[in-house]
């Protein structure tokens, strides 16, 4: 064996002690091992549309060219871990074992040949400016391989380099990376083995010249999509060699396993065993209507079929908006869509987006089971996930976890790995239901970016309710959608009430992804596109095409009675609509206001009276809409006289009929959702109530709306829709031409008296428009996609240049939905010298340790706002700190529980028998009580 290749083996890429003995992993074996995990995933779970796209993105044309992809894909695992042979790692102090094991490794490099190496002294900057991905991205560009490639390794750990002179610079620091600063023996030993570690990957994956000697001018060039996929996947390949469970490390006096020759089956098969993942091959839906019997047990509608006719036969699909009344099947229609859509573009996956948590648990049941369906028609087991903050607390999802929901019997269905379970690794999951949240975080600067994009490239993207997106959010919205127009993965939109600026904007996007867009000469072409008001409507692209369909059947249309209400008449006005009975719903825009009048109304109705809002705690809220769901959803047995008052969250997904509806003014496509609750299933009213009638709340003739509602929408929407709002809505069809009427910019008639009022909030809304756009494209907006295939230009080098790291989920949320923080906290009663859940009169504080009681515990969250925080302590850092303090001195044995470790939690003093608890925060007093919710009050006045 040569010098090179006698220190090459000792050449270390993990270490650890453990139970007194040593253990090592070696760079050669890791490399190899990543490079076999790579070959596997690429043949066993990277779909075949996720293959086109690299091929796609490669400068090799002709046959041979899928084959160069993936190799390509080998080659990079296959030497990712360059930068750690270099002395700048080698001398790292492990922090999992005592000197001696360091000590050990320097001297067998020491006697190998490299002289002095256990004495080089590199400061701390030093090894921070020259990370393994760093110096392995400089050598690799100091033995010929091109940027785009290079940078791919520079990003292996999450973050490609910021700029080029990161890399650059390493040349001024010749110890770093080959020991001696002239070209002694020592540099000349580094120099031999990185070229041998690189013309080694370079040779088992084919990159040769004519006469057979490995090169890094064979390699292929790449553009900038492929190079985001490939390091996604060079991260995937190279966590699943990382983990021991898999692979695992070797005694420190072994240079190599006992068995070496299956070492990379074993570990394959062990990780293949708790994620049975496997690409497919996804056919065509041959018949419609026998799929919706499959599927969902009833035949297609005229609309669904027409739905279904229009994605089976474009020729190439892009982005499908469906704008839709609610009610009318628009999810079957897409996760119909979807299966088609996939066999179209060869890929194996569902991304099932929602604006709500709420929301998303609403609806997982019903994709679990289309998902279930359709693994059965594969005969495969598929990979599903509830991804959001709470998504471990759902019933369902737990059912999933390590598959419990599929029995011995079974040779198909539905499961949750472990490994697919992480919050990094969730989304490479093949179906994926969860907030929009995920999605537009696909479009934000952020750590391991390229594993969530390998996610969606693999996956047909679905994002339903767009209608609920604000101006800050659309800008995250659309650069996701540019970046999935890049890769050609199909997205379906849907809504009820969508302003056509905004179908525009959508469609512009996917298109610009593509490299297309609509120039500006056919936009004349498209006008009559863009500018429908045909409801429904369907507008898709079809290659670099527009396309629309508008010739949907006509649904008989349900006439609501629109009527003014002041709200000092409110009881009175209750008291007639209900003298028979019925159920009225009050929709208001505010948690505050809604608390009022719940407090006002049970005065007067007594237990009649309810109330859902977003400050319950969550075991509490899920309590609410079951019962909600329970008294007025489909199908329910209806109580004979019930008022339902609630906020925002009465408007999204819940399937409840209120007999009439009261609504403070918002927005027109808001107001519309609203209404989608008024007479929403065929059932026979209480006398007086046949007619659907919406009420409305919080009209003003000077344009000078409630507080809480301008804050909230701004006065100039709330005066346009005062003012367009017809005496009577006719749905379907006014759905539509409502919402445009509100959105476009035509003139309205004023009276003098408050022309320049309505002057001045359309200019506000302008400025708050331009604000928060401005704001939402700052440096955490992640940049346009490049498709062409430049290596000096258009590589990762800067793609997540930003200052800022999210050192959490939920902070990383707060960006793309432009949100204040919050702080998450567990909410408790005390009893006795212990605690327990509100409303029960039990202890469980010895009982934390019982897994059941610890989980039942962390789902007692309500997330307190940064205002509280600052009528608290000021800001929301003192807020946290003050409460860390409190968790140390009173439930520090949270902190040895895994489903409470980390957790905030408050024990609230009882009051009135226990229903209603006081919490000190600061200088304000939490008050919770489960029929209201939380109220918080500083010197005896309420804040919220």
């Amino acid at each position: 064996m040569s010098q090179t290749d006698t220190c090459m083996s000792f050449l270390w890429a993990k270490k650890k002690e453990q139970n007194g003995q040593f253990f090592w992993l070696p760079l050669t074996l890791h490399l190899k091992d990543t490079m076999g995990v790579m070959d596997f995933l690429w043949h066993h779970w990277v779909s075949e549309g996720q293959k086109e796209i690299i091929i796609h993105a490669l400068s090799d044309t002709g046959e041979e060219v899928a084959d160069t992809a993936q190799r390509l894909a080998c080659f990079l695992a296959g030497i990712h871990d360059l930068g750690k042979c270099t002395p700048v790692f080698q001398t790292q102090k492990g922090y999992q074992n005592s000197p001696d094991l360091d000590i050990a490794l320097l001297n067998r490099l020491e006697q190998a040949g490299l002289t002095g190496i256990s004495s080089l002294n590199l400061d701390m900057a030093a090894r921070k400016r020259s990370h393994h991905t760093v110096t392995g991205e400089y050598l690799l560009q100091y033995f010929g391989v091109q940027q785009d490639i290079a940078s791919v390794i520079g990003a292996h750990h999450g973050k490609p380099v910021d700029k080029e002179e990161i890399v650059t610079k390493m040349k001024r620091y010749p110890r770093y990376c080959f020991q001696d600063e002239t070209k002694g023996p020592c540099q000349r030993l580094w120099l031999a083995m990185q070229k041998k570690l690189l013309e080694g990957s370079l040779e088992k994956t084919g990159f040769i010249d004519t006469e057979g000697n490995p090169t890094a001018d064979s390699l292929p060039e790449i553009s900038e999509t492929g190079q985001v996929l490939l390091s996604g996947l060079v991260i995937m390949a190279d966590w699943i060699a990382s983990n021991e469970a898999y692979f695992p490390l070797i005694p420190l006096e072994e240079n190599e396993p006992r068995a070496i020759e299956k070492r990379l089956q074993h570990g394959m098969m062990t990780w293949r065993e708790k994620n049975p993942v496997e690409a497919t091959e996804v056919m065509s839906i041959p018949d419609v209507g026998e799929y919706y019997r499959e599927r969902f047990d009833f035949p297609p509608r005229p609309f669904q079929q027409k739905v279904f006719d229009t994605i089976a036969d474009t020729a190439n699909p892009g982005i499908f908006i469906l704008e839709a009344p609610m009610g009318c099947g628009k999810t079957e229609a897409a996760l119909t869509a979807a299966e088609e859509l996939m066999a179209e573009k060869q890929l194996d996956g569902l991304f099932f987006g929602l604006p709500t948590q709420a929301t998303s648990n609403g609806i997982f049941p019903r994709i679990e089971d289309w998902f279930d369906k359709f693994a059965g028609a594969y005969d495969k087991f598929g990979i599903m996930k509830l991804m959001h903050g709470k998504a471990a607390l759902n019933e369902l999802q737990e059912e999933l976890v390590d598959g419990v929901h599929v029995d011995e019997e079974r040779e198909s269905g539905v499961l949750t790995s472990q490994w697919f379970a992480g919050k990094k690794t969730a989304i490479l999951s093949d179906a994926v239901v969860g907030t929009v949240d995920h999605f537009l975080l696909s479009a934000l600067k952020q750590k391991h970016l390229a594993l969530r994009h390998l996610g969606f490239s693999k996956k047909v993207v679905i994002i339903d309710e767009v209608h609920a997106y604000d101006a800050y959010m659309d800008v995250f919205l659309s650069r996701a959608v540019e970046w999935m127009g890049a890769y050609g993965i199909p997205v379906v939109l849907l809504s009820a009430t969508l302003p056509k600026g905004i179908r525009e904007k959508l469609i512009q996007a996917y298109l610009l992804g593509q490299g297309k867009g609509i120039r500006t000469r056919d936009k004349k072409k498209y006008a009559s596109i863009f500018q429908s008001e045909a409801y429904p409507l369907l507008t898709y692209t079809d290659g670099g095409t527009v396309r629309q369909r508008r010739d949907f059947t006509k649904e008989e249309d349900k006439c609501v009675v629109v009527r003014r209400l002041e709200e000092n008449h409110l009881e009175e006005m209750l008291e007639t609509l209900l003298a028979n009975g019925g159920v009225a719903g009050i929709i208001v825009n505010t948690v505050g206001r809604a608390q009022g009048l719940f407090e006002r109304l049970v005065k007067v109705f007594g237990r009649d009276v309810s109330l859902l809002h977003a400050k319950f705690i969550d075991t509490d809220r899920v309590t609410k809409e079951k019962v909600l769901m329970d008294n007025i959803g489909k199908d329910a047995k209806r109580p004979r006289r019930a008022i339902v008052i609630g906020t925002q969250v009465l408007e999204q997904s819940l399937d409840i009929d209120f007999d009439v509806l009261i609504t403070d003014l918002c927005p027109m496509d808001l107001l519309l959702q609203r209404v989608g609750r008024l007479h929403r299933h065929q059932i026979t009213r209480p006398e007086g109530l046949s007619i659907p009638i919406l009420y409305v709340m919080g009209q003003s003739d000077t344009l000078s709306f409630e507080e809480g509602a301008s804050a909230i929408y701004g006065d100039y929407l709330l005066a346009r829709t005062q003012k367009l709002l017809p005496k009577e809505i006719f749905l379907p069809r006014d759905i539509s031409p409502l919402v445009q009427s509100v959105y476009d910019d035509t003139e309205i008639h004023w009276d003098e008296g408050v022309k320049e009022t309505y002057k001045s909030a359309k200019k506000k809304h302008a400025i708050n428009i331009m604000k928060k756009t401005n704001t939402a494209q700052n440096q955490f907006l992640l940049r346009k996609p490049h498709l062409k295939i430049k290596p000096d230009k258009y590589n990762l080098i800067g793609w997540l240049d930003t200052s800022i790291t999210f050192d959490s989920e939920e902070n990383a949320f707060a960006q793309v939905r432009d949100a204040e923080e919050s702080i998450e906290v567990i909410m408790l009663m005390k009893y006795g010298t212990g605690y327990g859940y509100f409303g029960k009169k039990e202890d469980i504080s010895g009982q934390v340790e019982n897994y059941k009681v610890a989980k039942e515990i962390a789902k007692q969250t309500l997330k307190l706002s940064s205002s509280i925080a600052r009528f608290a302590f000021g800001n929301i850092q003192k807020t946290i700190e003050w409460l860390e303090e409190y968790n140390r001195e009173n439930l520090y044995s949270w902190q040895q529980q895994p489903w409470l470790k980390g957790s905030l939690g408050i024990l609230f003093e009882p009051i009135d028998d226990r229903k209603t608890g006081r919490f000190y925060l600061g200088d304000v007093i939490l008050m919770y009580n489960y029929d209201i919710g939380l109220q918080v009050f500083q010197n005896n006045k309420k804040k919220i």
